[in-house]
């Protein structure tokens, strides 16, 4: 018997059975083989299928010569952007082209069609450029920035966007999509309630064409999150001239760095903080934060302790990554940082954490734990304290130490705020709140720092504004160098304020100008006048309060009466109330540049106005209104040639702006 050829004997066992029990002697002498079947694909001359970037099905015809009877052409592809191939049609090959959302421009993938018997054959897929490119600059943990382009006309107009991934998927469809967002167009030319159609606020939008101008600049994103930059043609009609655009993009997640960060020169009340990130080129905030306030304040919750970071650092700058060199606490590779104003024997965590152009933390917080030197007691001078003359907003205070030549600092606080501390620590915290200023208290000049038997004044000696009636206080009084670092022992008096009292006092509004002036912000000078009075107060005593300022005649009669009116201006000024309280002729015996008094707007804020009726207005205040309300009515106009301006806000108060208050 003759052998069979294998090829031969392969396309014996693929014919049906029923042709098999015809005549299959191999004594039949016939040797020829059988031709194999040949694989083409129908009108490929290049080799190449090109699709859409927006994605689409896609079909190509093949044809095989000696084709296997019943047997089909298989196509596969390892892209996944390739998929959902049908095979079912001789033929024929259908499958899907994603629409092209991720960093490529353009991008190739192979197509494999195999069939039995036959040498397989490839074909490349290219799917082409976006018709509006989408060019990525900047990737932070919160924000992307991006800059669009039409591809072919730059004068085509199109809109943009950001949604996240897991947004849009849950819409299903390009087709869908943009139907969402014509309708978040209407609703936004509806609500504006400056457009009459849709067209219309696309005139708005589009009518002002300039391709260069087209960047996107979104923030407040999720960390590590996929979003999809989008886009698509639209004209001023309403009409899309281009299908649906996309970009994958990715916010970044959180950077692992060490920060070696470190702690050095601990004393009482001061402590260097250092850095030195492995990644040297990336910003990272220094700060610290005491441990009470870490486990009470922000309840171990690093978060807030970033955010709260953050917060002060865009209170400053906004969210311009650029300016981040000019922030006091944050440096880029080896770095420093003195800090002041800290507690003796008090435990802090040193604190750290990378910080991005869109001024988001791009790291963990990195925390590490110090502890500031005890107060050294140096000096053993103690003080007998005593209390007189109190009032409910004022008292005097009688201090005899037991040195002369030491140099000593009073404060008084409530007694229920400080209820869980110690003298100590009370007169601790009082210097490191002063060692915090920026610059710090100049010990050596701080008219609040005393030697020798001495009276004091809470308001003109030791500047206190916060004093309010029938409260308990305690006083405190300790010896502090001229580097403010506590010296002595803290020796305490205890005492409570009166009730308020009325008060015979009498207040006299005088000499009264009404004035205009240039706004000085207004570098044009051809702004608005800003219109004022000048006046003074002459009071009847000069040993209580009184408060002074301007409302309009009108807004006056609206009240019920005095006591309704002088209610409403006490509950405006606020806590801060006594910062605008004054005491004699034209602050007679307090430590300030003296008035007259020049005002521009009304006690509630309200800009004066040319040609109204107001009334000046004074009453006498020690924790509540004590007399009578006293005013002068007054028509605001042109200035009438008189007039020097200390106080160009409304006054200071009588306390000196160059110390700092509690």
């Amino acid at each position: 018997m003759k052998k069979i050829k294998f090829w031969a004997l392969w396309a014996l066992l693929l014919t049906p059975p029923l042709l098999l029990s015809g005549c299959g002697d191999d004594s039949t002498g016939d040797d020829a083989p059988v031709n194999p079947p040949v694989l083409t694909i129908k009108d490929n001359a290049l080799g190449i299928i090109s699709v859409a970037a927006a994605g689409q099905t896609v079909s190509f015809e093949y044809e095989v010569a000696e084709p296997v009877a019943g047997k089909l052409a298989v196509a596969r592809s390892d892209a996944e952007w390739l998929h959902d191939f049908d095979n079912d049609t001789f033929g024929k090959i259908t499958f899907v082209a994603d629409e092209n959302a991720g960093e490529e421009l353009t991008r190739t993938a192979k197509v494999t069609l195999s069939y039995p018997g036959a040498e397989s054959v490839t074909v490349e897929v290219a799917q082409g450029e976006r018709v509006i490119s989408m060019d990525v600059t900047e990737v932070t943990v919160s924000s992307v920035k991006a800059k669009l382009a039409m591809k072919d006309d730059p004068a085509q107009t199109f809109l943009f966007g950001l949604v996240k991934k897991s947004d849009y998927d849950a819409i299903g469809s390009p087709e869908k999509f943009l139907e969402a967002e014509r309708a978040k167009l209407e609703a936004e030319a509806k609500d504006s309630g400056w457009f009459d159609t849709l067209a219309d606020y696309l005139d708005f939008l589009l009518g002002d064409w300039n391709p260069d101008d087209q960047q996107m600049n979104r923030d407040g994103l999720e960390l590590d999150t996929e979003y999809y930059i989008y886009a698509y043609g639209i004209d001023k009609t309403g009409a899309y001239t281009t299908p649906l655009v996309r970009r994958l993009v990715r916010t970044n997640g959180l950077k692992e760095i060490d920060f070696k960060l470190g702690v050095k020169e601990i004393k009482q009340t001061t402590a260097t903080l250092t850095g030195n990130p492995e990644d040297a080129f990336v910003y990272y905030y220094l700060g610290y934060v005491s441990k009470a306030d870490y486990e009470g304040m922000f309840k171990q919750d690093d978060e807030q302790i970033v955010n709260n970071a953050l917060g002060a650092i865009r209170m400053g700058i906004g969210s311009d990554g650029s300016k981040l060199p000019e922030v006091a606490s944050v440096r880029m590779g080896e770095g420093s940082l003195e800090i002041g104003g800290l507690l003796p024997d008090t435990e802090y965590y040193a604190l750290t954490f990378g910080i991005d152009n869109s001024v988001s933390a791009c790291t963990k917080l990195t925390k590490q734990l110090f502890k500031t030197e005890a107060v050294a007691i140096v000096d053993d001078c103690t003080f007998e304290v005593a209390v007189t003359d109190v009032n409910s907003l004022l008292m005097n205070i009688a201090v005899k130490p037991s040195k002369a030549t030491t140099r000593y600092f009073a404060t008084i606080k409530a007694t229920d705020e400080v209820k869980n501390m110690t003298p100590s620590q009370v007169a601790d915290d009082e210097v490191a709140f002063q060692n915090g200023f920026t610059p710090p208290v100049d010990w050596t000049t701080d008219p609040r720092v005393f030697t020798g038997e001495q009276t004091l004044h809470s308001r003109r000696s030791l500047g206190i504004t916060i004093l309010k009636p029938e409260t308990d206080y305690t006083v405190y009084v300790f010896g502090v160098s001229d580097k403010g670092v506590r010296t002595t022992e803290v020796a305490t008096a205890a005492t409570r304020t009166t009730a308020v009292v009325p008060s015979a006092m009498t207040l006299e509004v005088r000499n009264v100008t009404p004035g205009a002036e240039s706004d000085p912000n207004d570098w044009t000078g051809w702004g608005p006048k800003l219109y004022y009075f000048q006046y003074d107060v002459k009071p009847s005593v000069d040993t209580e309060y009184y408060y002074t300022g301007i409302v309009g005649k009108s807004a006056y009669e609206a009240f019920a009466d005095d006591a309704a009116f002088m209610k409403d201006v006490v509950e405006q000024a606020g806590e801060l109330i006594m910062m605008n309280c004054f005491m004699g002729e034209n602050n007679a015996g307090l430590i300030a540049t003296p008035a007259p008094f020049k005002g521009s707007t009304e006690y509630s804020g309200t800009a004066i106005a040319d040609g109204k009726q107001y009334y000046i207005f004074a009453f006498g205040y020690m924790g509540a209104p004590t007399t009578a309300l006293f005013k002068v009515e007054a028509t605001a106009g042109e200035d009438s040639g008189g007039g020097w301006n200390p106080f160009p806000d409304g006054g200071d108060g009588g306390w000196d702006t160059g110390w700092p208050t509690n």
